[in-house]
């Protein structure tokens, strides 16, 4: 009886120190996973939609670019957040260039 006491308690401890380092479900990441942006370069990233417009033989649907430059990856990161939650598609990842 007493070693399955003491096995439970290892085992209990064992999962909470496990658990106290484990990823939880759905992290993102956060500010320690940026990467520094090295002098002389910037994150760089390329959206498009679709973009209607109308001519004398009707209607046509073309695709407008966006190219992001930022400073930080975060930066990058919010810019191309805000365009897709637009509708737009990613085109190019945000990257160092």
């Amino acid at each position: 009886m007493k070693n399955t006491i003491i096995s439970l308690v290892g085992a209990t401890l064992l999962a909470a120190t496990a658990s106290a380092f484990a990823v939880p479900v759905g992290y993102v990441g956060g500010k320690d996973d940026v990467i520094d942006t090295p002098y002389g370069m910037s994150w760089e990233a390329t959206v498009r939609w679709i973009q209607p417009h109308y001519g004398p033989d009707g209607r046509y649907y073309t695709y407008a670019y966006a190219h992001i430059s930022a400073s930080s990856q975060t930066y990058c990161q919010n810019q191309l957040n805000s365009y897709i939650s637009s509708g737009a598609s990613v085109v190019e990842f945000c990257h160092l260039e």
